[in-house]
C-alpha cells in the first residue's frame, strides 16, 4: 500500500466516523421525558448582534432531545461558543434556567429567552 493509498484510509475512516458521530447526535436524546408535545419549535429572541433563533426538538417522551441555535449574527469566537455551551447545559436540566456564559451575557440571555418560549410552545409549564 502506498503512502498517498494509506492517507486516503484514514481520511475515509476518519470521514465514516465523523458521520456516525454526528448522526448519534442529531438523532438527539431519547431517553429524557418530560411535559413537552413530541414536535419541533422554534422561537428568536435579540442577542447582542441580532436575532437567534433556535429550534428545539421534543422526543415522544416529551422530552427535549435537541436543540439547535442560529447564532449566526453574535461573534464566533463569543456567542457562538456562548451558546453550544448552554445547549448542553439546557438539555442536561430540560430547563432553560442555567447561568449565562461571563462574557456573553446577551447572547446568553437571548438563547434562554428563545429556548423559553419555545418550550412554551411546546407544552412546558412557565417555570
Amino acid at each position: 500500500m502506498t503512502r498517498q493509498q494509506r492517507a486516503a484510509a484514514v481520511l475515509a475512516g476518519g470521514l465514516v466516523l465523523l458521520v456516525v458521530l454526528l448522526a448519534w447526535r442529531l438523532a438527539g436524546r431519547t431517553d429524557v421525558s418530560g411535559p413537552g408535545t413530541p414536535g419541533s419549535y422554534t422561537a428568536s429572541a435579540q442577542g447582542y448582534g441580532g436575532p437567534v433563533q433556535v429550534e428545539i426538538r421534543v422526543n415522544r417522551k416529551g422530552g427535549m432531545a435537541s436543540i439547535s441555535v442560529d447564532a449566526g449574527s453574535e461573534t464566533p469566537a463569543i456567542g457562538g461558543t456562548a451558546a453550544s455551551r448552554l445547549v448542553g447545559e439546557i438539555l442536561d436540566r430540560q430547563s432553560w434556567q442555567v447561568d449565562d456564559v461571563s462574557g456573553a451575557t446577551g447572547t446568553s440571555r437571548a438563547v434562554r429567552r428563545a429556548v423559553r418560549d419555545a418550550m412554551l410552545q411546546a407544552g412546558w409549564p412557565d417555570q
